[in-house]
């Protein structure tokens, strides 16, 4: 095996890989609570399953016909995922019978040990016809007014689908293994495309991020209760690297809606209101003169990544540098 082959299979390997890894933390995290991550979750798998046919296919000489045969469950299922995604991302929950759209697939699957090379030759390429279809559709769905999901994330997977679906077909009417190839490192590209920023941009999952509504005064005082219970009592401020998402899973809360009442009760912004917990622990510890830390430490200890966050949120707050304050504080004690 050349360097060449060697590179092509690495690259292709590692975004199956990564496809497949995406899908398993998407259902992970979500906990099969949202219809469009779980469809979302079945088009990558179906994607790993389909590039892993090619993979095999130019790695190894002799490819057994189940490979061949599981590529083309992949491709069935991309279409009727993409579409469900689409009808999910209102949200609504999808009624029992549009999962029949994933039927075919399932018979394909089910026929892995008895189908020949004939009838899977010809599944691929109706399969990749079905796909078109499965395009159209969900560019209806989202073309329309009422049509309330997120659109950015719309635009990111229908356009990764579109470019991996003209790959598919370049790969069925390529005349040489060199540019069947260059199919699959396409589609390979846009599959680590998808993984970045998916894993960059967590707001590409939320079913709709352009029309958050405020929640009700009760609601948001409700969380900001639990807020302060939890900054005040378990004190997570102490926490480096703080983020929303882990206030959110402490709370058990969308993280829009402690973003919100942040803003709402508090007028603050979400870091604004972790450094101000931050603080009142840097002047109680700053007040400490049997224990007299340094300022280095105490930055580290409650919670700022460096000194400067420190004495740039210190100074916001109280209007003084940390050891001015120090100062202050033990000139009052003096006097």
């Amino acid at each position: 095996m050349d360097n060449w082959t060697i590179f092509i299979a690495l690259f292709c390997g590692i975004a199956i890989a990564q496809a497949s890894f995406l899908g398993v933390y998407l259902l992970i995290k979500d906990r099969f609570k949202t219809p469009s991550i779980l469809f979302l979750s079945i088009m990558l798998f179906g994607l790993a399953l389909r590039l892993s046919k090619s993979y095999f296919f130019y790695v190894f000489e002799n490819v057994p016909s189940w490979v061949v045969n599981l590529g083309a469950t992949g491709l069935w299922v991309i279409g009727p995922a993409l579409w469900l995604y689409t009808l999910t991302s209102k949200p609504v929950r999808p009624n029992p019978i549009q999962y029949l759209h994933f039927g075919p697939s399932i018979l394909m699957l089910l026929s892995i040990p008895i189908l020949d090379m004939s009838w899977v030759i010809k599944a691929y390429y109706l399969g990749s016809i079905i796909i078109s279809l499965y395009l159209v559709a969900s560019f209806w769905l989202y073309a329309q007014k009422d049509w309330p999901g997120n659109r950015n994330s719309f635009r990111l997977f229908f356009t990764s689908i579109a470019l991996i679906w003209a790959s598919f077909m370049f790969q069925l009417y390529s005349p040489s293994i060199q540019l069947y190839t260059l199919g699959s490192v396409l589609v390979a590209l846009v599959l680590y495309v998808i993984n970045f920023l998916i894993l960059h941009n967590q707001q590409l999952l939320k079913p709709n991020s352009a029309k958050a509504k405020s929640p009700d005064p009760s609601l948001q005082k409700s969380i900001a209760q639990d807020l302060e219970q939890l900054f005040q009592q378990k004190k997570i401020h102490l926490q480096k690297g703080l983020t929303l998402s882990t206030v959110s899973e402490a709370l058990d809360t969308p993280s829009y809606l402690i973003s919100q009442t942040i803003r709402d009760h508090y007028g603050l912004k979400f870091n604004e209101f972790v450094n101000r917990f931050r603080v009142e622990e840097a002047k109680k510890r700053l007040s400490d003169l049997d224990d007299n830390p340094t300022i280095e430490v105490i930055a580290l200890e409650v919670g700022f990544s460096s000194t400067s966050s420190l004495y740039h949120a210190f100074k916001k707050e109280v209007t003084l540098t940390p050891q001015a304050y120090r100062k202050q504080h033990i000139r009052v004690i003096k006097d």
